[in-house]
């Protein structure tokens, strides 16, 4: 699967899904530390960057939101792994 930033898409062969801007954000966090853990915290604020205020546990609501979109064309939603008590890596 791969990211496009512009437009924000998530693309797999001929098949692409739109991003929010928020999912967006945080798949920007993660690409930059690609195989790396990113703070749930640090996420949120990228998040925020890109769409305002961020409450507590929307991070896993936009993280979900991903998994879903990666699946529905086709990818490995396993690559975006969840670091219990952290926050997330996006695995190569």
């Amino acid at each position: 699967v791969q990211f496009h930033l512009n437009p924000p898409l998530l693309v797999r062969q001929a098949r692409s899904v739109a991003l929010s801007d928020s999912e967006c954000g945080a798949l920007l966090a993660l690409s930059e530390r690609m195989g790396k853990p990113v703070s749930t915290e640090t996420m949120e604020q990228r998040v925020s960057q890109h769409s305002g205020t961020v409450s507590p546990g929307y991070i896993k609501t936009i993280m979900l939101r991903i998994r879903r979109k990666v699946d529905s064309i086709g990818g490995d939603s396993a690559v975006l792994g969840a670091v219990r008590g952290f926050g997330y890596v996006l695995r190569s």
